[in-house]
């Protein structure tokens, strides 16, 4: 999948000849339960 995203996806420019290039786009984002919040789900902090 993470090489699709250079091969096919946003990150052509990443793309280099002659070799596979994997690649993540987007950012993660930090679960409540890091930040001592006992909340199941994701904040908007990354």
């Amino acid at each position: 999948m993470l090489v699709s995203v250079v091969e096919n996806g946003y990150g052509k420019l990443a793309k280099v000849g002659g070799y596979h290039i994997a690649g993540k786009t987007g950012t993660s984002q930090i679960p409540y339960t890091s930040f001592g919040i006992d909340k199941a789900s994701y904040s908007n902090e990354t």
